[in-house]
């Protein structure tokens, strides 16, 4: 079964992305601890996504300020549906970046909104 597991840094940002595809919990635990981020309890609440069916996705920014987008499955090109939940998980992910550099939504910065997740999107897609 496919997984995927990659640090993309942001090009001109203070941010680098740990993109999660099909990994268990301990899994994705485990190599978070490799980089010093200890999931807590509160962390756990809101990370984990094995066996919850309702949960495909997940962008987790920790108080470190480090961040993974975790999908349970591996997305398919060809799929609609699970194209549109990476989508997803990608908008909450340039929402937190843009949010932690004072940066909020609006009709002067929704370019650069745009640029970062069209940037992300073929980053992310060139990895599949």
């Amino acid at each position: 079964m496919k997984k995927l597991n990659k640090i993309i840094p942001i090009a001109g940002y203070p941010f680098d992305l740990m993109i999660s595809f099909n990994e268990k919990d301990r899994q994705i635990k485990k190599k978070l601890k490799a980089f010093n981020i200890e999931i807590t309890s509160v962390d756990d609440g809101m990370f984990q996504l094995d066996g919850i069916k309702s949960r495909r996705g997940r962008f987790v920014m920790f108080h470190t300020k480090q961040s993974v987008l975790r999908l349970n499955f591996y997305p398919r090109l060809n799929s609609p549906e699970e194209m549109g939940l990476l989508q997803h998980e990608l908008f909450h992910t340039v929402a937190f970046f843009m949010q932690e550099i004072d940066t909020p939504l609006n009709d002067t910065t929704q370019e650069v909104y745009a640029y970062l997740m069209q940037w992300l999107t073929r980053e992310i897609y060139s990895l599949i």
